[in-house]
């Protein structure tokens, strides 16, 4: 027990300190991304929508954070020779893997916990403020002359804004290859709105000309048209930060109830068997790094701390997640059976992990 608790403490120091130091990076690269993406957005938007990128990020550093664990103690232990005192003293090495099993299946449990609940209400929370943060973006534009681009096929432009009534409004589409004008709508006044499934947003025009280039670079060939009233719909996914698809909004239980119905908001029930198995299988996975990382660790022991780290995370990053997401779009796209295709790099991953066991205990 006393050995027991000596590893234990080492390896929750050790897995403390990687998972803040993953979760900081992961987290600050993430929010760069996406404050380029929501870069029009207020700053109160971005402010409330910051916390909820902190359980997706969790999830992709607690499964890390516990492979790290493992490799770096048991590597120190295997270099400090105190694995092979352990079998001296006649204690069977079976028994240290206790303590990385419990903190693999505490690791397991908050993962599993967080895939099924807690990351599928932050995407949702964060598409509602992302939506709300785009009408507080068109809305909160300065009175004065401005124009803004979405993305890099449309701009919008206009002279002066009263209310909600944008006066001289113009709504450009661009060529996204070359950035030459396609199409040119000009009119008096402009109105804004969102449609109801948020990912499209609605222009009212009134009293304007509509002007087609069909070759961008003559401007000399255009197709002139007036128009009283005319709508433009513009996809404002670009403003969204390339949100994930909407059947990760839904909890796991909203899933295996879409599933029994034979699918679900427009997503059939491969997609919604790809999206339930990957969480799941994600779940599952700090467990199976830990049974991974700790014969790994003793078997790299004459390295350095750092390549020891390296040796670890290889697996992980050029094998695991690889497969995982290869598996994932080959089961939305109903290339493979979702219940086979998301277990398969689980199943790669552990029976690696009892190849590397069985060396270790056989020694």
């Amino acid at each position: 027990m006393i050995l027991q608790r000596y590893i234990l403490r080492e390896l929750l120091i050790t897995f403390i300190a990687a998972l803040v130091s993953l979760t900081a990076v992961i987290f600050v690269g993430m929010a760069l991304v996406q404050l380029q993406a929501l870069q029009y957005f207020p700053a109160s938007a971005i402010k409330e929508i910051a916390p909820y990128f902190l359980p997706l990020t969790l999830s992709f550093a607690l499964p890390v954070g516990v492979l790290i664990a493992c490799a770096l103690v048991f590597g120190r232990l295997a270099a400090d020779n105190e694995i092979d005192a352990i079998r001296v003293a006649g204690v069977p090495l079976r028994r240290v893997l206790a303590p990385p099993l419990l903190v693999g299946i505490l690791a397991s449990a908050a993962t599993l916990y967080m895939n099924e609940e807690w990351i599928p209400r932050s995407h949702l929370k964060r598409r509602q403020i992302t939506q709300r943060g785009i009408q507080q973006a068109l809305y909160g534009l300065s009175r004065d002359a401005y124009s803004v681009p979405i993305g890099n096929e449309v701009v919008l432009a206009w002279r002066s804004r009263r209310g909600e009534v944008f006066a001289d409004f113009q709504v450009k589409r661009l060529d996204p290859k070359t950035g030459r004008v396609r199409t040119e709508s000009r009119a008096a006044e402009g109105r804004l709105y969102r449609d109801p499934n948020g990912r499209d947003l609605w222009i009212d025009l009134v009293d304007g000309t509509l002007v087609e280039y069909p070759d961008p670079t003559r401007r000399d060939t255009i197709n002139p048209g007036t128009f009283h009233e005319y709508r433009e719909v513009i996809d404002i996914s670009a403003l969204m930060g390339g949100y994930n698809p909407r059947e990760r909004d839904m909890t796991s239980q909203e899933l295996e109830r879409g599933i029994a119905a034979g699918g679900a908001k427009g997503y059939t029930v491969d997609r919604l068997k790809a999206e339930l198995f990957w969480r799941r299988a994600l779940g599952l996975a700090p467990l199976i790094f830990a049974l991974f990382g700790t014969p790994l660790g003793i078997l790299v022991r004459r390295g350095s701390r750092i390549a020891g780290m390296g040796w670890s995370v290889l697996p992980v990053f050029v094998v695991y997640y690889p497969l995982m997401t290869a598996a994932q779009a080959l089961a939305a796209r109903q290339k493979l059976d979702p219940s086979v295709a998301l277990w398969a790099p689980d199943v790669v991953m552990l029976l690696g992990a009892l190849v590397l066991l069985r060396i270790v205990l056989r020694k």
